[in-house]
């Protein structure tokens, strides 16, 4: 159907009520198109219709004894597409319907059946959602369908709370890897209900919290850090200091110190948060458990390897008493196990730890998950260190293979893999190839996430670094200075990748300039961690 033909001819087919309300099954046209009409023109997926709660509402809108079935969902679809109301595309499981029509129609939805509608539009768009976040036709289809939601109906914002599709939808994009976005949807929505609802009120602070949270993985650690603290006293305030969302807050707070260089504090304020969960919960509360996780993982930052990996093996036995081998928080446990043996000198251990994790982490999550690419990747890794960078090269090409596929060129997870791939290379005596694959790598960081990012910088060291291996040294040492200073200005001097880079420019500078002097700039305790991905169980 054409705009002008919309346009000509729909507010006549609108006007015949009664003829839609006698097709079959009766009484299902109407209110599927006052649904269709609140989404997306171009992308409603069929399975919104005969989600459990189009069905509850179809049944109630009909005024039905029993319950609507999704075949005679599917059947008023096709009377409407043959209706040339709606495009019902069953290969491309879509259901399309033209702007003019929905906005035909959306004036003749009297204004009392307009919230019920939304409502039930938004619990469909929350049932139909897949579990696993990567990027996807589905996953931009459904989000595309939420923004034309809140478009069309604020309602949602004006009741006493947010309905949880629009978190949902925020959450989405950052899962996806569009952490930039995530921040920006979060700050924009944390606006909106803050005038709606009040600076106070408990859906305001979960907008606060997941603005925060992506601000820290967009790359700013301190600014997390310092929205987490904002918001901390703000609950403290209202909600006390043993309200469950305060302590997740200070939970996260704890998680982008230790992101933002101050693991020693990181795990201090874990430590006060752990006699708070053992005095509220319980010493076998999966909370606790969860935050002796984050103590252990904090307490490997600090520079005690030996202490954390001993720590792990505590926390793991408890994990399997109390949640069982396949929880995936044990699955947790045994991976920061396996990588604090690594990085405390234990390398045939962590690749032993590693091998025995990945068939149940690939058995229980399933191949696609991300903590499945992960373990793949960190025992690749630890294969390259124990000696064999030749195959751990060819392991971690496979594990980006999938991540293209899986998550998309743009992913952070994807980009950090090239790193340690291109990294791979050069231990097999190519630097320079090493580093032209870290320059490509660079590119698209500086497009995605920013030059100041804290990926970003790390691979500006590391190509610094294999440029100096290549023989370009004092272009090495001019590089590796110009990081020092901006990882000094975004991270500060405590951070970890700051006190590595100072030491890879003194070792470069004792090549070509007088070692004492290169010695001015490095910090009175100097530790490096070679990493792959942050084993603790992170910011909820």
């Amino acid at each position: 159907m054409t705009a002008a033909a919309a346009l000509t001819t729909l507010p006549a087919s609108l006007g015949r009520r009664p003829t839609r309300h006698r097709l079959e099954p009766a009484g299902l046209a109407t209110p599927i198109l006052h649904l269709a009409a609140l989404l997306a023109p171009h992308a409603i997926p069929i399975d919104l219709f005969t989600s459990n709660a189009t069905l509850a509402h179809l049944t109630s809108a009909a005024a039905r004894s029993e319950m609507v079935t999704p075949n005679q969902v599917r059947r008023t679809l096709q009377h409407l597409h043959r209706y040339h109301l709606i495009e019902f595309d069953v290969a491309a499981g879509l259901i399309r319907m033209h702007a003019l029509v929905q906005r035909a129609t959306r004036d003749n939805i009297e204004a009392d059946r307009i919230q019920g509608a939304g409502n039930t539009a938004a619990d469909a768009l929350l049932q139909t959602w897949p579990d696993s976040e990567r990027e996807s036709d589905t996953t931009a289809a459904l989000r595309a369908n939420v923004t034309a939601l809140h478009h069309h109906t604020d309602s949602l914002l004006h009741t006493s709370r947010i309905h949880p599709v629009l978190v949902h939808a925020g959450i989405s994009l950052g899962g996806t890897g569009l952490v930039a976005a995530a921040t920006d949807y979060f700050r924009s929505l944390y606006q909106l209900a803050s005038d709606h609802l009040g600076g106070d009120h408990v859906d305001t602070f979960t907008l606060r919290r997941e603005a925060a949270r992506w601000l820290g993985r967009a790359g700013n650690a301190a600014g997390a850090a310092d929205a987490y603290a904002a918001l901390l006293a703000d609950q403290l305030r209202v909600l006390g200091p043993d309200d469950p969302l305060t302590l997740v807050t200070r939970n996260n707070l704890a998680v982008w110190r230790g992101a933002a260089g101050d693991a020693t504090g990181a795990a201090t304020a874990f430590s006060e948060l752990l006699a708070g969960h053992v005095r509220l919960l319980g010493d076998d509360h999966s909370q606790t458990l969860t935050t002796r996780n984050n103590l252990a993982y904090q307490l490997g930052q600090t520079g005690d390897t030996v202490g954390a990996a001993q720590a792990f093996a505590e926390l793991l036995a408890d994990f399997l008493r109390v949640l069982g081998p396949d929880h995936p928080k044990t699955l947790i446990a045994r991976s920061n196990l396996a990588r604090f043996q690594g990085l405390s000198g234990d390398v045939s251990g962590a690749v032993d730890g590693f091998t025995r994790l990945l068939p149940d982490v690939r058995r229980i999550l399933g191949p696609a998950h991300t903590d499945t690419l992960a373990t793949r990747e960190q025992l690749a890794y630890y294969q390259s260190r124990a000696g064999n960078p030749t195959g751990a090269t060819s392991a971690l090409a496979e594990v980006l293979d999938d991540r293209m596929r899986i998550l998309g060129a743009d992913h952070p997870h994807t980009l950090t893999n090239r790193l340690h791939l291109a990294n791979c290379r050069g231990a097999t005596g190519d630097p320079a190839g090493a580093s032209a694959d870290l320059a490509e790598l660079l590119r698209d960081q500086l497009r995605v996430v920013g030059p100041d990012h804290p990926d970003t910088l790390v691979t500006r060291r590391e190509m610094a670094c294999w440029q100096e291996r290549a023989g370009e040294t004092r272009e090495a040492v001019r590089d590796l200075q110009e990081v020092v200073q901006d990882m000094l200005r975004v991270l500060g001097p405590c951070h970890i990748e700051t006190a590595s880079t100072r030491r890879e420019l003194t070792r470069v500078q004792a090549r070509v300039e007088d070692r004492a002097g290169a010695t001015d700039i490095l910090p009175e305790t100097d530790t490096h961690f070679d990493d792959v991905h942050a084993g603790g169980a992170g910011d909820d």
